[in-house]
């Protein structure tokens, strides 16, 4: 009786919130309404969709890593009753009822963090609702599973009736998990994952069209962008940027959502890559913002170059979209691509610049002119060498008082303390590309005295002049190499004699000139 009034009361729970959810709400950050699974969970735990807290978040990307252990234990369960069926042996009831408790745990665990993560709203709504509701349904069934077989167990194998609840239940929850891990396989790799590779009357089943003949080219008389362009987005980008999972509010599937731009004004600049947000993504040395992102396959040098041609040779939505193969002068390497004639160059590496509608002829008159400069080139390389001499011992002579000015300069820089000049350096090679002028982690900057004592995201009193012990700055720098919030996170932990030099600057007063303003002096990879 006390498990019925307990489901009950978490059904009187549920239901309200439920309906509540199912309202026509719609997110702050776009225009379509939120997925009632996304509107249901965010309503349970109070957040808003698209902008949970980020103890949601950080939950909720364990999903991935935790849902496996669930539908791994099912299966060994569905395959232990198969075993005692036809072994005619009951033997394995009580590691039948553990490995199904296990799961029922596992499968609930699971559940919560898949809605932690939904909660973010970078998914489509059709997918993230059918795997969201689907997933939920799927553990409800483990539970009562469970609790049948727990019935059956304690009434000394007699009761029929929990026996057969835990059949269909276990029944229901193999259909529901192949369900389940299909739209999740789904949301991570793409609808087509599943048969890219499969036979043609496979995939033409599933609504696919026949794969080309390996080694052939694109059709000349379709355009640019459905031949080239949309196939090289759907194998890097689709993943985070499409129908079922949208990343930054963007879309790359379509013609029209490439144009949307999502968040970025200036994602395609017609005729100017250098100046589209898009190309910019590509060759970016920054790592936290480069896509596609780490972990992922990268661009070749070769599509990076096609990407700039396609927006370079643009005038307008025609060009970008409409114009076909045989009406434009793309420059034949790339038209190779497509049959993978070409081979890879090295990961986002900065492409050759290709001038748009440039013919083949030309190509070759230019390379030509190439060849005679390389020439004089080599020529100019001999008189340099010799020059290079009599310049290196000068070059020793400059290092020396170079290091004698840079040295008066860093303390009359630091306001005359020669503690703050040492902190300077630590602080520009090692924070600030991080906590400066142009980027701050965290809320926090130190480039200046205005910020450096003003607390950041953490709320934490990162300076507390005189005692170092209390400064969160110097509890993050002192923590271990494996604690998660050590600081800085990249590039090696600071050494003994750095800390130390930081440690006493705070307990000297941490001296910070008003005008002093520090730069990212980092090393560029």
């Amino acid at each position: 009786m006390k498990k019925k009034k307990i489901l009950l009361i978490l059904l009187a729970l549920c239901v309200p919130a439920m309906l509540w959810a199912g309202a026509n709400h719609e997110a702050a950050t776009e225009t379509e309404a939120v997925p009632s699974f996304v509107r249901f969970v965010c309503t349970i735990f109070g957040q808003d969709p698209g902008d949970p807290a980020n103890f949601f978040m950080f939950i909720g990307r364990f999903h991935p890593l935790v849902l496996h252990l669930p539908l791994g234990i099912l299966a060994m369960v569905m395959c232990l009753e198969v075993y005692g069926w036809l072994k005619k042996s009951d033997q394995l009831h009580e590691a039948v009822y553990l490995g199904i408790g296990a799961g029922t745990i596992s499968a609930w665990v699971a559940v919560l963090c898949g809605s932690f993560l939904a909660m973010s709203n970078d998914f489509g709504a059709e997918l993230i609702n059918r795997h969201g509701w689907l997933g939920l349904v799927l553990a409800v069934f483990t539970t009562i599973a469970f609790l049948c077989k727990k019935k059956y167990i304690n009434s000394d194998r007699q009761s029929k009736g929990s026996r057969k609840g835990f059949l269909v239940s276990l029944g229901a929850c193999m259909l529901l998990m192949s369900l389940v891990g299909h739209d999740g396989g789904s949301i991570s790799h793409g609808e087509k994952y599943l048969f890219e590779f499969a036979p043609d009357f496979v995939r033409n089943i599933v609504g696919l069209p026949d794969k080309k003949p390996k080694g052939a080219g694109p059709d000349i008389n379709k355009s640019i962008y459905a031949e080239l362009i949309a196939p090289m987005m759907e194998k890097r980008c689709a993943e985070c940027h499409s129908e079922k999972k949208k990343k930054g509010k963007l879309r790359l599937d379509t013609p029209e959502w490439i144009m949307k731009g999502g968040k970025a004004d200036n994602l395609i600049v017609f005729g100017n890559a250098e100046k589209s947000y898009f190309y910019e993504l590509l060759v970016t040395e920054d790592e936290d913002e480069i896509m596609p992102p780490e972990g992922k396959t990268p661009c070749t040098a070769q599509e990076i170059a096609l990407i700039k041609w396609w927006i370079d040779s643009s005038k307008n939505n025609d060009d970008l979209f409409k114009r076909t193969i045989k009406d434009s002068n793309i420059p034949p390497e790339f038209l190779k691509m497509k049959a993978g004639k070409v081979a890879k160059g090295k990961p986002h590496a900065t492409p050759t610049n290709v001038k748009p509608d440039q013919s083949t002829e030309d190509i070759k008159k230019d390379v030509e002119d190439v060849k005679k400069d390389v020439e004089d080139v080599k020529k100019d390389v001999e008189d340099v060498k010799k020059d290079a001499e009599d310049v290196k011992k000068g070059v020793e002579d400059v290092k020396k008082g170079v290091e004698d000015v840079k040295k008066d300069t860093e303390v009359k820089a630091s306001g005359n303390d020669p503690l703050f000049a040492k902190v300077q350096l630590i602080f520009e090679a090692r924070c600030i590309k991080c906590h400066g002028e142009k980027k701050q982690k965290g809320e926090y900057r130190m480039d200046t005295a205005e910020h450096v004592f003003v607390s950041g995201d953490s709320e934490e009193e990162p300076i507390k002049k005189g005692d170092a012990g209390k400064s969160y700055l110097y509890q993050l720098i002192t923590m271990s190499e494996d604690d998660d919030e050590v600081m800085p996170p990249k590039g090696g932990l600071l050494t003994k004699e750095e800390i130390a030099t930081v440690e006493a600057w705070i307990k000297a007063g941490a001296k910070f000139p008003a005008n002093a303003a520090l730069e990212d002096k980092s090393k560029k990879k």
